[in-house]
């Protein structure tokens, strides 16, 4: 496979895994309307929603084609996903831990993308702005983290 087609594929399966996030990060905002941690949240769903529109922008840029049936996978299985954490055995805040530490490990692949593509020794992109996307990633990280210690805290320790 020549490095254009496994670009392409690389970016094309991250486009997808982000058209999810930017789903659940949304859901997850929703359900913690409320909260302490609800302004963290919204926060979070907008800057994903703006990262899913910068990898779309450096497609563009790399002249990378989206695949719209990857994207279309992403969706539905998103959605499976919800429904899976609809068990009766589960909680509300039970739930709402199921789906933030999806939600952290869907940006712990976002940041692993940026840190890829900085690590391209002959770089057609902005390593600038690849760098405060980055930088942007590990943030929600650190508030993902936060948010899920609290859930778990709640979930999980008798109390």
């Amino acid at each position: 496979m020549s490095e254009v087609r496994t670009l392409s594929a690389y970016l094309n399966y991250h486009l997808a895994g982000s058209t999810a996030g930017v789903s659940l990060i949304r859901r997850i905002a929703r359900t913690m309307d409320g909260r302490a941690e609800a302004g963290t949240v919204r926060r979070i769903a907008t800057e994903v929603a703006e990262d899913r529109e910068s990898l779309h922008r450096l497609m563009r840029e790399l002249r990378v084609a989206r695949s719209p049936m990857r994207v279309l996978v992403a969706v539905v299985g998103s959605r499976a996903a919800q429904l899976q954490t609809r068990s009766p055995f589960l909680s509300r805040t039970g739930r709402l831990l199921l789906e933030v530490e999806a939600m952290r490990l869907g940006v712990e692949g976002k940041a692993c993308m940026w840190r890829a593509l900085l690590s391209r020794p002959k770089s057609d992109t902005d390593s600038e702005a690849l760098s405060a996307l980055l930088d942007r990633a590990q943030r929600q990280l650190q508030a993902l983290e936060e948010i899920r210690l609290q859930l778990a805290r709640e979930t999980l320790l008798p109390g």
